[in-house]
């Protein structure tokens, strides 16, 4: 059994992806005689494709399942099983979760891996991260130096929570007022804003800060973690790349200069 890979199943972005390498890292340390998949699903709300692949370590192995289209797809489902054999199934999955065969970590966290264990499901957002996979990929992956200009960063997430129901953006005028405390009235700062949707980001703050000089930018998200790191001052708002902009900021001592804007609090 010590054989078989364990399989660490993700969905989402790069944010998402940091998550589970995150728990595979953490658990390696645990139990280093096993082998990891990351299997990375591009279902979800939008499709996303695996970009974690980057990070080289030996005990994981990178793989895709491009079930979006099917999650989508109008085409018949197949045969439906009968409903005994859907509720066996169902008693299976039960039975082998329970003994840790398969674990959802959105239910145990911080569960042990057994020897037996060969599956993992979940977000994992809510572990904690260890020191040594933040310093880890700080210095293989993103080995940033403070940057002179820009003096202050903002990665505005719109994208896909434009038009959304349940979810929405951050006001325009709540990230204005926070970034106001650090402009003080001053004027030519420069400013970069990194967005998914940088047109509708310019049309949403460029009024309010019509003396600043202002960059609107999309990146690829790698790119975007770097810069961020590296500015005098960040502030992100609510998506997992700005709480890793975060974990990254505070573990090279910039916390102090580090905010994040949410629709609870506007001052953090």
């Amino acid at each position: 059994m010590k054989k078989l890979p364990i399989r660490v199943h993700s969905w989402g972005g790069l944010g998402s992806q940091f998550y589970a390498l995150a728990l595979i890292y953490d658990l390696h340390l645990d139990v280093p005689d096993r082998k990891f998949v990351l299997i990375h699903h591009t279902s979800g709300l939008t499709r996303r494709c695996i970009e974690i692949d980057f990070v080289e370590l030996n005990y994981v192995t990178y793989i895709q399942i491009d079930d979006f289209a099917k999650l989508f797809s109008q085409e018949p489902k197949g045969t439906t099983l009968p409903f005994d054999i859907i509720i066996v199934k169902k008693l299976i999955k039960k039975f082998l979760t329970k003994i840790s065969f398969l674990i959802d970590y959105d239910y145990k966290q911080d569960q042990r891996i057994f020897f037996w264990t060969t599956s993992i499901r979940g977000h994992y957002t809510n572990r904690t991260i260890s020191q040594d996979y933040l310093n880890f990929m700080l210095v293989k992956y993103l080995n940033t130096k403070p940057l002179i200009v820009p003096q202050i960063t903002l990665h505005y997430r719109l994208g896909d929570l434009i038009g959304l129901v349940d979810k929405r953006p951050i006001e325009p005028q709540l990230i204005i007022k926070n970034l106001n405390r650090i402009i003080d009235g001053r004027e030519n700062l420069e400013i970069q804003i990194y967005s998914d949707s940088p047109i509708i980001a310019k049309e949403l703050l460029a009024n309010y800060l019509p003396n600043q000089n202002l960059s609107f930018i999309e990146s690829d998200t790698l790119t975007v973690i770097k810069n961020c790191i590296g500015s005098e001052f960040f502030f992100g708002t609510s998506s997992k790349i700005s709480y890793w902009i975060i974990k990254f900021r505070e573990n090279l001592g910039l916390g102090k200069k580090t905010f994040i804007i949410t629709d609870a609090t506007d001052w953090t």
